[in-house]
């Protein structure tokens, strides 16, 4: 079982935080047994959704968020790991650490699971 390192069972308030980043870990986005506190975590992330929070995904992230959209997750065939091209979306000028970025770039990619 993955251990929190952080056991702090309330999120924080949503008026708190202008930026929400939610990063990648080794579980799956459906493993509510293992990890019982998805279910919360995903509730607040739809409460930051909602609230039109600037969300930053990341690996485990994104898949949380595009879950709580809408979409069904199911395991590769084979691992998809190297670099790969990306194009910013949306109005990346909105977020302060974004604005060194080229309208395309690459990123390093390791991805056992698609949406």
């Amino acid at each position: 079982m993955n251990q929190p390192v952080f056991t702090k069972r309330n999120p924080p308030k949503l008026d708190s935080f202008n930026l929400l980043i939610i990063m990648g870990g080794p579980i799956g986005v459906y493993g509510y047994n293992e990890n019982p506190w998805l279910k919360e975590e995903k509730a607040f992330i739809k409460q930051a959704i909602e609230a039109g929070k600037t969300i930053l995904r990341i690996y485990l992230g994104t898949q949380l968020l595009a879950d709580i959209l809408g979409a069904r997750f199911y395991k590769k065939s084979h691992m998809e790991m190297g670099w790969f091209p990306i194009k910013a979306s949306g109005n990346k000028n909105k977020l302060e650490f974004l604005k060194g970025l080229a309208g395309r770039d690459h990123c390093f990619s390791l991805a056992r699971r698609n949406f």
